[in-house]
């Protein structure tokens, strides 16, 4: 610090009197340190920046890097989506294909089964033609055959003779006798064939049905131009015991001459609901009056048999009728 005194002059005296100032200085300081400091700490804010951009073209390069990362991730999504979009395409093509195969094997399997059922129609077909002409008679003049069927049980029966009356006053009976149940198809008749004067043939059948079974009658009556004066009767006669049931009559004639004399007959019919009243108004049970109506309509070609061939008949029927009721 620095201290001035001014003094008083006297009144008449213009001089004036200044005392000596003393300015009292720091110490000189060293300057050079603190530019090194200052150098420093600019070099370490050069650095620090230098650090900062660094980072920011750090963190540039990494949200880069992240863009193209998440592009290959959509980029590899869609290509997931189009190839599942394919494999899809390609599953429903090899599921048509599937479907095509199937059903040309199904095409197939049905062409096979008509096949097989064409040629065992085939094969039944000549069955029973070859049936048919094994079972064959040739009458000669005054001659007489007699056949008598009887068709029972049997799952598929064929029965059809021939009689070939060739001869003068030749003559031919045939009498049967079909009782078609559940899942029997049993097709019955005959055949004559007039080739002679005054021949002669008969041809009486019964046939009853049950529980949905089938019985066919067939006939056949052919007279030759030759067969003057010849004589031809057809009688079929079918009872069903049920709705289900069925019985078909299928007759052909061929007649070549005006001079014979030809009858056919067919009846079908149901048993009789007053019949079967009647019988059991008498005591008799309703089981036990169906037989007897059976068996009464099956007589009239029973007592045309021999008695062994009548009895085994009546038995085979009450047989038959045991099983449907």
């Amino acid at each position: 610090d620095a201290d001035t005194e001014f003094g008083e002059t006297d009144d008449g005296d213009n001089s004036v009197e200044m005392d000596t100032a003393i300015v009292i200085l720091p110490p000189p300081v060293d300057l050079s340190d603190l530019i090194n400091k200052a150098n420093d700490a600019l070099k370490t804010n050069k650095d620090t920046n230098d650090t900062i951009n660094a980072n920011e073209r750090a963190r540039k390069e990494a949200e880069d890097l992240r863009d193209t990362a998440e592009q290959g991730r959509v980029s590899a999504e869609e290509a997931r989506v189009s190839a599942e979009g394919d494999r899809t395409k390609a599953e429903e093509g090899r599921v048509s294909v599937e479907a095509e195969r199937v059903k040309a094997e199904q095409a197939r399997t049905e062409i096979e089964i008509t096949r097989q059922t064409n040629e065992l129609t085939r094969k039944d077909n000549e069955t029973k033609r070859v049936a048919a002409e094994g079972e064959r008679a040739k009458v000669e003049e005054g001659g007489k055959i007699e056949w008598i069927s009887g068709s029972f049980g049997s799952h598929v029966s064929y029965l059809y003779p021939e009689s070939d009356l060739v001869g003068r006053g030749a003559s031919a009976e045939f009498t049967g006798v079909t009782f078609a149940g559940h899942g029997q198809s049993l097709d019955t008749g005959a055949k004559m064939v007039h080739m002679a004067p005054n021949t002669s043939s008969v041809i009486t059948t019964k046939s009853i049905s049950k529980d949905g079974g089938e019985s066919y009658y067939r006939s056949a009556i052919y007279i030759d131009k030759k067969a003057k004066g010849s004589k031809a009767s057809v009688s079929c006669e079918s009872l069903m015991l049920d709705s289900l049931s069925r019985s078909d009559t299928i007759p052909a004639m061929q007649i070549m001459t005006d001079d014979c004399d030809v009858g056919h007959e067919a009846k079908i019919g149901r048993i009789s609901g007053d019949a079967l009243f009647y019988l059991m108004s008498r005591g008799i049970p309703e089981d036990d009056a169906r037989s007897m109506i059976v068996s009464g309509f099956a007589n009239p070609v029973s007592k045309e048999l021999p008695l062994e061939y009548a009895v085994e008949m009546n038995n085979l029927i009450r047989l038959e009728m045991k099983a449907q009721l």
